[in-house]
């Protein structure tokens, strides 16, 4: 009996305030070969390593999302991404870092958070980026 009260607060855990999906966590970039200028302080992964390989950006955005979930401190704030190599490293920019960029020749692109979407009318995402990582499995 405990075990269904656990699934059903589990499952509860995944709606929003209003019944609806809980929201998505949005990291947006200003485009291929643009990384910040502060890209800030690498944030190893839970298990250790400090960059993952074989992954999206949206997987990137996946585990930035679920670190600074687990870490009960904003610990991973941004990510840089390689789509030519499917390489990412974790970073923590914190709230001061500004959004200016630089020239990266090899490919590689800073996403950083840009809030929760709602999946109801009028929380779409309004950034206005070139590119957009979504975190969908949080």
């Amino acid at each position: 009996m405990t075990w269904i009260i656990n699934l059903l607060l589990l499952a509860t855990s995944f709606l929003d305030v209003d019944g609806g999906p809980s929201p998505v966590p949005y990291y947006d970039s200003q485009g291929s070969n643009k990384v910040f200028v502060d890209e800030g302080k690498e944030v190893p992964t839970i298990s250790g390593k400090d960059f993952l390989t074989g992954v999206t950006a949206d997987d990137c955005a996946d585990v930035c999302s679920f670190m600074d979930i687990r870490c009960k401190k904003q610990c991973c704030d941004s990510f840089s991404y390689n789509p030519n190599t499917e390489t990412c490293y974790f970073k923590k920019r914190g709230p001061d870092a500004g959004l200016g960029t630089r020239y990266k020749s090899d490919g590689w692109q800073s996403y950083s958070y840009w809030g929760d979407v709602h999946s109801h009318p009028g929380g779409g995402y309004t950034g206005g980026l070139p590119d957009v990582a979504r975190a969908f499995s949080i």
